[in-house]
């Protein structure tokens, strides 16, 4: 499961890329047949400068994080964000190699392009994907520790959301509970034992707020296990 979520972010990063060489290369050559300029080596300056800085600030702003929660607009509004730092990006290269030929209506023309591209894309990637968990595929595996209220409550927030692309595998809980159908896989301290049976990515802990030495026992068997835990 790790190694699908490495390969779907770097097809991510890849097809992002994609994009920013298409909405820089599709303005820089607008401008060449309209004013009938020569690519220089400074187009070729430009370009690269482009996809190294959307690469470094994309993975500063937290654009590849977890995105399987967070709505369309959501992710539009953190596009936007790094447009607009693309642009400060192409106004500094265009300031500092004052001797081209490219009009500054270059940049208004690439934060279009690569606003419309990059929208598309995300948009027809979340298509494929929530087909994907229609049909069972990429999907994450939770375990709830604690069948309380909240446990059950967030249980049924991921029954109910099968596009967030999460199924439950199974509840840990001290008491037996007959109304989970069969979900119940054993108590807690039967962590470990259940990281070997079930393929859990992550570890969802719904325990009382006084239950502190039992909660930091669990963070730390996950730690162990290389699980990721949310309380």
């Amino acid at each position: 499961m790790h190694t699908h979520r490495r390969m779907l972010y770097l097809f991510r990063v890849t097809v992002d890329i994609a994009c920013v060489l298409l909405a820089a290369t599709s303005s820089i050559y607008f401008f060449s047949i309209r004013d009938g300029r020569v690519s220089t080596n400074f187009d070729l300056f430009l370009l690269t400068s482009l996809t190294v800085s959307w690469f470094f600030i994309a993975r500063v702003s937290g654009l590849y994080d977890e995105f399987r929660s967070r709505n369309f607009s959501y992710e539009l509004v953190g596009l936007i964000k790094n447009i607009l730092l693309q642009v400060i990006v192409a106004i500094v290269v265009m300031f500092i190699a004052k001797n081209h030929t490219l009009p500054r209506l270059f940049i208004v023309l690439y934060a279009a392009n690569l606003l419309v591209i990059l929208s598309i894309e995300r948009f027809l990637i979340r298509r494929v994907l929530n087909y994907l968990r229609r049909k069972g595929r990429n999907l994450r595996h939770l375990l709830i520790i604690g069948a309380g209220e909240v446990g059950k409550s967030f249980n049924e927030l991921i029954r109910s959301n099968s596009h967030f692309g999460y199924s439950v595998c199974g509840f840990l809980d001290d008491q037996p509970q007959s109304a989970l159908n069969g979900k119940h896989l054993g108590k807690v301290e039967e962590l470990e034992t259940v990281f070997k049976s079930y393929p859990v990515d992550d570890v969802i802990v719904a325990l009382p707020n006084y239950a502190t030495e039992k909660i930091e026992w669990v963070i730390k068997v996950c730690d162990q296990h290389t699980k990721r835990v949310r309380i």
